[in-house]
């Protein structure tokens, strides 16, 4: 679960506002795919219940069987099979590609990082195990799905707002952006604001937007 928050956390505000490699930061993607690589070497000796069964608490536990399913046709079988293929692709060192060189034209490349995203997938899973497992009602875990997701959105839109304010000019060619509105920008030159800075004020701005009745 705490890899899981921190992908989503940390990921896309790495991707849209953080340029440079910080070694915190990496140290942290580092311990995150060693986790989910663990994951995947688990994932193949861990039972899994046929869909095509009659008996509901019939688990097949045949280490062949599981290879088969876990590596089948992506999102096969309801979408209960075939996750081998996308849980490898959260683990590739994007990273170290998208690093490696220098150049303008591997800025966009960063976003290919963002296919770890997919890991989210597995927020479902845990859902379902606390209505199954820990005895939660279905209301509680709908408010608090419905919670969750509309806190990360949140975060995920502040996270490309605040990038299109601090790196505008890449996209629109000048250097009038929203920053340039707000109380802060009259106090100190928008080249100045830090990413915190830009990343607040978009979190203010998107969570009044989306939760209330907005600026209209």
């Amino acid at each position: 679960i705490v890899a899981l928050m921190a992908t989503a956390i940390l990921l896309p505000f790495e991707i849209a506002l953080i340029t440079e490699p910080v070694p915190e930061l990496l140290a942290v993607d580092h311990c995150i795919d060693l986790i989910f690589t663990i994951d995947i070497v688990l994932t193949f000796n861990i039972a899994y219940v046929p869909h095509d069964q009659n008996v509901a608490d019939h688990y097949e536990r045949s280490p062949v069987k599981i290879a088969r399913h876990y590596t089948a046709m992506p999102f096969s079988d309801n979408g209960f099979a075939g996750w081998f293929w996308s849980d490898v692709l959260t683990v590739v060192p994007w990273g170290v590609v998208t690093t490696s060189e220098a150049g303008s034209e591997l800025k966009s490349f960063r976003v290919l990082r963002l296919v770890r995203m997919l890991r989210l997938v597995r927020v479902v899973k845990l859902f379902k195990r606390l209505h199954t497992k820990v005895g939660f009602s279905f209301a509680l875990v709908k408010i608090m799905r419905c919670m969750g997701f509309t806190l990360l959105l949140v975060h995920w839109l502040a996270c490309g707002w605040a990038h299109l304010g601090l790196h505008g000019h890449e996209y629109a060619g000048d250097d009038v952006n929203w920053l340039m509105k707000t109380n802060l920008a009259s106090r100190k030159e928008v080249a100045d604001f830090t990413i915190l800075d830009a990343y607040t004020l978009a979190l203010y701005f998107c969570f009044v937007v989306l939760t209330t009745v907005g600026f209209g």
